[in-house]
């Protein structure tokens, strides 16, 4: 069984004592297993394609799977064992025709996900869900006596009854920017939620053309601070690109500057910069870093590009990979870029970690990654 380490510390704990030549000697090793692959049939639906993956702190697993709908393909919600969305399922009176974006899972099993129903015209048709109702549909669900326009972009962050932050708000003195031409790079961009409530997310600042990353109550950091020494040029407005744990700690990634006057790329807290671009982990340089997932342990799993070609993808801890192409799981080995850039790996409480790759054969699947001895 193809195995490796990880040092589990908080994230200040991993700049206190693991760095990057060592490994806590207790450290455990994981255990993988594919979990779903393209060609399986569940339900009687056969997967052409299998990805985004979220795993909770029970270990139960969802992922989108590619199919086909009326003719064209489409994309529906799964567990290994179990279809939970197939196109062509009505809910509230909905007939949901396709799915787009990772599904959100917590531990009492409850799936949320944004979907496409009949009738929908363009970016202003989709609507979120869960499992049994309709939540919030573009132009027709009134929340805090607003229209939402169009679902997934990004006027504001709302819950089902209340809004909690929208473009124009101040705070901590500065103006959270607003739509502008209604493009998901104009306004409030990628978000994250904790289990005590608190939200985090990226965004442009008015006046200026920076951006920073915000809480409901505070500025976390923005353009121009210097965070380690490195002075933050923006946050980065890739997909991904923060998360935040049940301590409130976030962590996220920005380009920066330094003294020397190079330019890079890292994942940083409010205070200290965990990696960048350039560091060697596991005998590997980092050529760029982007979405980070975090637990209330603080353990941090992010991807990595790395080596000389442009799609060699990586899931890393700040002390250790945990997957790479050419590594052999199951059997199958991961095909060189196979491993999206842009696409979190899933990490729970307990360490599990599940991500999504290709194999050289032309399959992909669903990988779990268990690691043995978690402390």
């Amino acid at each position: 069984m193809w195995a490796r380490k990880i040092c589990h510390l908080g994230i200040i704990g991993i700049l206190a004592a693991c760095g990057t030549a060592s490994l806590d000697a207790q450290s455990p090793e994981y255990l993988y297993k594919v979990v779903a692959s393209s060609g399986d049939v569940i339900d009687g639906v056969t997967l052409r394609s299998v990805g985004h993956p979220s795993i909770n702190d029970v270990g139960e697993v969802i992922f989108t799977f590619g199919t086909s709908f009326n003719g064209r393909n489409a994309t529906g919600i799964s567990t290994p064992k179990r279809v939970l969305i197939k196109p062509g399922r009505v809910i509230d009176g909905l007939t949901i025709e396709d799915v787009t974006g990772p599904p959100a899972l917590n531990d009492l099993g409850e799936v949320a996900f944004v979907g496409f129903p009949a009738g929908g015209s363009g970016a202003t048709g989709y609507a979120v869900f869960t499992l049994h109702r309709l939540v919030a549909r573009s132009g027709q669900q009134l929340i805090g006596g607003k229209t939402i326009a169009i679902v997934g972009l990004t006027g504001a962050i709302v819950t089902p009854d209340r809004i909690l932050v929208q473009s124009g708000d101040i705070i901590a003195g500065r103006e959270v920017g607003g739509l502008g031409g209604l493009s998901p790079g104009d306004g409030i961009r990628q978000l994250g939620i904790n289990n005590a409530g608190r939200v985090a997310f990226t965004g442009p600042v008015v006046p200026g053309n920076g951006s920073a990353v915000f809480t409901q109550h505070t500025v976390v950091a923005q353009s121009g601070d210097v965070i380690h020494g490195k002075t933050i040029l923006g946050v980065s407005g890739d997909p991904n690109p923060l998360a935040i744990d049940d301590r409130g700690e976030l962590v996220f990634a920005a380009g920066f500057s330094d003294a020397s006057t190079s330019q890079g790329f890292g994942i940083f807290t409010r205070s200290h910069l965990l990696v960048q671009s350039g560091d060697v982990v596991d005998g590997q340089q980092l050529r760029d870093v982007n979405s980070p997932s975090v637990n209330k342990h603080g353990e941090l799993v992010f991807k990595g590009a790395f080596g000389d070609v442009p799609t060699q993808v990586g899931i890393f801890t700040p002390t250790t990979i945990v997957a790479q192409p050419g590594d052999v799981i199951g059997g199958k080995t991961i095909a060189s870029g196979s491993i999206p850039f842009l696409e979190p790996a899933a990490l729970n409480d307990y360490g599990q970690i599940a991500f999504a790759a290709a194999f050289t054969d032309g399959t992909g699947g669903v990988i779990v990654a268990t690691p043995i001895n978690h402390k």
